[in-house]
């Protein structure tokens, strides 16, 4: 299928990108890494990204290229590292007028939502995907390239520390550091600094966490009140939830937040073990992989969203540690 939807772009002039909402490294790198190759192929080539590109990302090449009006047209849409339409956000809409679609992803759980679509669940980010991908253009991976493919994969991975990281990415990463990708000047501004903001919400929202079943499940929850007394954003949530993984014992743990007043719950699921967190996630009708997945719960309150998430959570567990037995 990828060479499939490699065939299609090559016959086609426009092609728009697309990133998932609440955008992270690997969607947003990815999908960086294939408009600079597409313009370098002279196609016109653009990024759909709701809201602004996150802070941790805007020294990436591309970060400040324009974003299509609402209302263009292209030949094809791509979208990178969605895992269901859902994701797709505000961006749905656009997403779908184009006359072919096409997606490029790296979740299980993807239905196969576009004309084409090419999901290899055992790649450890999508980056490693849109390599064969630019392979298969026929698209030389250049500096600027390959630091935003780096940057994806980093980040996907925890800087290479996660289990899904393997042989094969680590190859994949030495042939970007080979091409120009920068690893001093990425992991500085990804792992080596945040804004003071960010600091003063983790500490907040730490402060949340609560456990049960003799510490296996682990829930932290974080208002949007929090937030602004932090002078946070949602972007700096990202990466909280590991905290809470990252504690003795704990097999599965969450974060809960919301965005605004009355806003829906947005749900982020980690595991430690052989727990699935895409299991959890699915639950509320969100998705992921095995080890990170997410979901939005809706009209519920947060305080009644964890409840939820803490039972689906020691449910899961309660079957994994029935199966270890």
């Amino acid at each position: 299928m990828l060479d499939k939807i490699a065939n299609a772009i090559k016959k086609a002039e426009s092609v728009a990108i697309f990133t998932h909402v609440n955008p992270d490294g690997d969607t947003i790198g990815s999908a960086f890494a294939v408009s600079a190759a597409l313009r370098k192929m002279g196609k016109s080539a653009c990024v759909f990204v709701s809201g602004p590109v996150p802070k941790d990302y805007e020294f990436l090449p591309g970060a400040k290229a324009d974003v299509w009006e609402d209302g263009s047209k292209f030949d094809i849409s791509l979208a990178i590292d969605v895992s269901d339409e859902g994701r797709l956000g505000a961006l749905k809409d656009a997403f779908f007028s184009a006359p072919l679609t096409s997606c490029i992803d790296h979740h299980g759980t993807n239905p196969g939502f576009a004309d084409i679509n090419c999901v290899r669940s055992s790649a450890a980010a999508v980056a490693e995907v849109v390599v064969d991908f630019l392979d298969a253009l026929g698209v030389e991976i250049d500096s600027d390239i390959a630091a935003c493919l780096f940057v994806a994969v980093s980040t996907d991975t925890n800087n290479f520390s996660f289990s899904n990281t393997t042989g094969d990415t680590l190859r994949m990463a030495a042939r970007l550091v080979d091409a120009g990708a920068d690893v001093d000047l990425i992991t500085g501004r990804l792992y080596r600094r945040m804004p003071i903001a960010k600091t003063r919400l983790i500490g907040k929202t730490v402060s949340t966490l609560k456990t049960s079943m003799d510490g296996k499940v682990a829930i932290m929850t974080s208002s949007y009140i929090d937030r602004d007394e932090c002078g946070a954003k949602d972007e700096d949530y990202d990466g909280i939830v590991n905290y809470a993984t990252q504690s003795d014992g704990v097999m599965v743990a969450a974060l809960l937040r919301t965005s605004s007043q009355n806003s829906s719950v947005k749900v982020s699921v980690r595991s430690s073990c052989e727990c699935d967190a895409a299991k959890i996630a699915a639950v509320f009708g969100g998705g992921g992989h095995s080890k990170a997945a997410g979901c939005t719960i809706n009209q519920k309150t947060l305080e009644e969203a964890a409840q939820l998430v803490r039972a689906a959570a020691e449910a899961e567990v309660s079957a994994c540690l029935t199966t270890d037995s």
